[in-house]
């Protein structure tokens, strides 16, 4: 087997409470659907927060991402709820499980901004107080 380098670079912004999809693309080597296995890490984080090999139910590791990660496009990852703590550096790798000389580069690294502003405000109106001046 042989694991493909991240490529892409990308930021992307989620609301607090929201849901937001980080894109990951799949490039089979010599374009021949092969098994592989799909892994999402955090910057921080010393496993990956979503595993899935190919015909198998994902592994979700950290509980704080449990219920809140699907699967998009086979290999772009949807995070809902988003919490304040999702905020960071994501890595896309899709490791093709082949013997295959070939390297194909494969996977991105994403930076998720956590946009407060609206929960703040949306909050503080429910409450009748003004957190803004």
């Amino acid at each position: 087997f042989y694991e493909c380098s991240k490529t892409t670079t990308l930021r992307k912004l989620a609301n607090l409470g929201g849901v937001q999809t980080l894109d990951c693309k799949l490039k089979y080597p010599r374009g021949n659907p092969i098994p592989y296995i799909i892994q999402w890490k955090k910057d921080g984080l010393a496993q990956p927060i979503f595993i899935k090999y190919d015909g198998y139910p994902a592994q979700i590791p950290h509980h704080q991402y449990r219920n809140r990660l699907a699967l998009k496009d086979e290999v772009s990852l949807e995070i809902s709820h988003i919490q304040a703590n999702d905020e960071g550096w994501y890595e896309c790798n899709t490791i093709f499980i082949d013997g295959a000389e070939e390297r194909t580069v494969n996977g991105s690294w994403i930076y998720l901004t956590v946009h407060y502003l609206n929960f703040l405000t949306t909050l503080s109106t429910f409450k009748g107080i003004s957190l803004l001046k």
